[in-house]
């Protein structure tokens, strides 16, 4: 399948027409630096040293969409919110 990598900022017509095939993911950085209380859970992770910890992002998708397989080159904490996604880690 094909994919495409689209750089937002997106306006609310371009999220509302978002394919319905579930073939989509938003990936959303620096939620901190956007929603102060998200540097809330960055603090729980002060132990850490300050390199290692990036930011706080957020994964949103439709049934069905994915980041796809790929290796990041920092250290990820993933909390599952709503729904339900199948994870994988190698």
């Amino acid at each position: 399948s094909s994919w495409s990598l689209d750089i937002g900022p997106f306006s609310e017509d371009e999220l509302q027409s978002l394919p319905s095939d579930g073939s989509w993911c938003l990936l959303l950085n620096d939620l901190e630096k956007h929603v102060p209380e998200f540097m809330d859970v960055l603090n729980l992770f002060d132990h850490f040293p300050r390199w290692r910890v990036a930011d706080v992002q957020a994964s949103i998708s439709s049934d069905g969409g994915s980041v796809g397989a790929h290796s990041d080159q920092f250290d990820v904490f993933l909390i599952q919110g709503t729904g339900r996604k199948r994870w994988s880690i190698s």
